[in-house]
């Protein structure tokens, strides 16, 4: 019997880690990072888009941390030896919450986000 995939649910987990499962893959494929996954704060039904089927997307808001830790992530960052591993990203960088007014998020993002600001 082969290794066990880290990254897909396993027979045992229910329906609901699924998503967590889908969470940590793509930050793992997307940024080269684990994650932990603390938990879900929001589930925000976002109106039709002409390119995904049905009247709403839901998008899954949670909150997580580097398994690794803040410092080993701010070292890895400094060093080069964190980057990207996706084409779709550019840089990686970890912005203070009062900064993020700064950047260009997308608008579903930023209504989650902003208020956090207040």
């Amino acid at each position: 019997m082969g290794a066990l995939n880290p990254w897909e649910p396993s027979k045992e987990e229910s329906r609901d880690d699924v998503i967590e499962s889908s969470l940590r893959r793509e930050v793992f494929e997307e940024l080269g990072l684990e994650i932990e996954i603390v938990r879900l704060t929001k589930i925000d039904a976002v109106p039709y888009v002409p390119e995904e089927p049905g009247p709403y997307r839901l998008d899954f808001y949670y909150r997580c941390l580097p398994k690794q830790g803040f410092s080993s992530l701010r070292e890895g960052l400094g060093s080069g030896l964190i980057k990207p591993r996706s084409p779709e990203v550019r840089q990686i960088l970890l912005v203070p919450v009062s900064r993020l007014k700064e950047y260009d998020l997308y608008s579903s993002d930023a209504r989650i986000l902003f208020p956090l600001l207040t």
